[in-house]
């Protein structure tokens, strides 16, 4: 992992990565969402490490938003795929730390629906989130998520996405972005007429 040499050089990158986002992007994710939650699908988060930890703090802010039009239900069909260290550490030792969120989208979403499936990854190279997009894809959930790396194989696999085109090493501003980018979409959720 790189490091930045001051705290001026980390501001640059977090403005730099924050002014490469546009406020269109936003609202195309925020959209997304709003329609799986309109029409009771369910949104599958996923992320590893700093980004897993973004994930539940953004389903956190997804699950606390307030609509009449919403039904009971809806809310609650928000799911960070990390926050059950039980399954996490069973599925890893048994079957493999590469299909951990793969497992889980068999045995939770629904093919063809509109479920959605977003990730969060700095790298990009995550071979357990690039297995459960594969999966996704072939399944026929739409795919969405936040990358730091410009050229990754998990970006490919996303049908929409933000992408920091960060150099490779730089996790601490891309994470700070990224969690960011989710405060400003559930911001975008709260205003919305679902």
């Amino acid at each position: 992992m790189l490091r930045t040499n001051s705290w001026a050089q980390y501001q640059d990158y977090l403005v730099r990565f924050a002014s490469e986002v546009k406020e269109p992007q936003l609202v195309d994710m925020a959209s997304r969402i709003s329609k799986c939650f309109s029409s009771n699908g369910t949104l599958f988060l996923a992320g590893n490490g700093g980004s897993a930890s973004t994930i539940e703090h953004f389903c956190t802010d997804l699950l606390s938003i307030r609509s009449e039009k919403l039904t009971k239900n809806s809310l609650s069909n928000v799911y960070a795929l990390s926050l059950n260290g039980s399954t996490l550490t069973a599925i890893g030792n048994d079957i493999g730390f590469d299909n951990l969120f793969k497992l889980q989208l068999e045995r939770f979403a629904k093919p063809n629906s509109n479920d959605l499936f977003f990730v969060i990854s700095v790298s990009g190279a995550s071979v357990n989130l690039i297995t459960a997009a594969k999966w996704a894809k072939e399944n026929g959930i739409y795919t969405l998520g936040l990358i730091g790396v410009g050229n990754s194989e998990l970006k490919k696999l996303l049908n929409l996405e933000i992408t920091l085109n960060a150099e490779t090493g730089i996790y601490g501003p891309c994470e700070d972005v990224h969690l960011a980018i989710c405060h400003r979409i559930s911001e975008i959720l709260h205003g919305f007429a679902f």
